[in-house]
């Protein structure tokens, strides 16, 4: 008689409407690792052969990011409640601590994130082991705008502070001539708004994960075959053949 062994697994689960970008993500990942021949945003569909090895380190590495997604998600929503309340004067306690540890909590993951990101493009792309390789790669492959690669390069340098404090600077919720002022961070003699940071690392990486993954199946060393946007003709490496 066989034995089964019945096991948990990681709850995946979260509320659509709470956690917006994690369901962004989670369809992205779903649609590129549950099929042989995924297709990408603009319509293309690509065959892949890939080694069940390399399938199964991807689809771990889509999970855990996943997994920072809700985490995080989770956690701003928790830091707009605690806000909200301050401005509303609910209560007459003051969140700061709390508030500010989700934040980092928040830039950490998603920084995370970028690097769970990154080894995925390993698995699939030849020549991007260095960093400066993964960035020429994408800047050859992607249409990123300079405007996320900035904000996203600030958040980077924050996130190296907040691992490595050292002179790492907070303000803290506090009541001004009848208002509210909302903690900040000084980095390099400059103010930033901690949960404006947040929503910026969140929604940076959510671009970087949905257009590179994509990118990087594309452009795949396992790619056998691929179509064109309305997915009539289809391009092998010997020939062209029209569908």
């Amino acid at each position: 008689m066989t034995d089964f062994i019945v096991e948990k697994v990681t709850d995946l689960s979260f509320d659509l409407q709470q956690c917006p970008l994690s369901k962004e993500i989670r369809e992205v990942w779903i649609k590129l690792t549950s099929t042989n021949n995924p297709i990408i945003d603009n319509g293309q569909m690509v065959c892949l052969n890939l080694p069940e090895e390399i399938r199964n380190k991807i689809f771990d590495y889509g999970q855990k990011t996943l997994m920072e997604f809700i985490e995080s998600e989770k956690m701003i929503n928790e830091c707009y409640n605690i806000k909200n309340k301050y401005i509303s004067n609910e209560d007459d306690v003051n969140n700061t601590n709390s508030y500010v540890k989700n934040i980092f909590n928040i830039i950490v993951n998603m920084d995370r994130a970028y690097k769970y990101l990154w080894n995925i493009v390993k698995d699939l792309i030849d020549d991007v082991e260095s960093y400066k390789e993964y960035i020429l790669w994408q800047n050859n492959t992607t249409k990123i705008g300079a405007e996320v690669y900035n904000k996203w390069d600030l958040i980077y340098n924050i996130r190296n502070e907040i691992e490595h404090p050292k002179n790492i600077r907070t303000t803290m919720f506090s009541r001004v001539n009848g208002g509210s002022v909302i903690p900040q961070i000084i980095y390099k003699d400059k103010s930033y708004d901690l949960l404006e940071l947040a929503n910026d690392a969140l929604q940076c990486m959510c671009i970087y994960f949905c257009i590179i993954i994509q990118a990087a199946f594309f452009n795949s060393k396992y790619v056998v075959a691929f179509t064109d946007e309305s997915r009539k003709i289809i391009y092998g490496s010997e020939n062209t053949i029209n569908g």
